[in-house]
């Protein structure tokens, strides 16, 4: 049991990064949202294209 948990741990993914917000109704990106940790917290940060 402790194996599992441990190799599930390994293959975790972060949601750390810059993404692109896409537009329900038209289908094209709207803006990007870069999310850091600052003092092990995530936090996100908006923009423009």
């Amino acid at each position: 049991m402790v194996i599992c948990f441990a190799s599930g741990a390994l293959h975790a993914q972060t949601v750390t990064g810059r993404w692109t917000t896409i537009d329900d109704n038209t289908g094209k990106p709207r803006s990007i949202v870069e999310i850091t940790v600052v003092d092990g917290t995530h936090r996100p940060h908006r923009g423009p294209l």
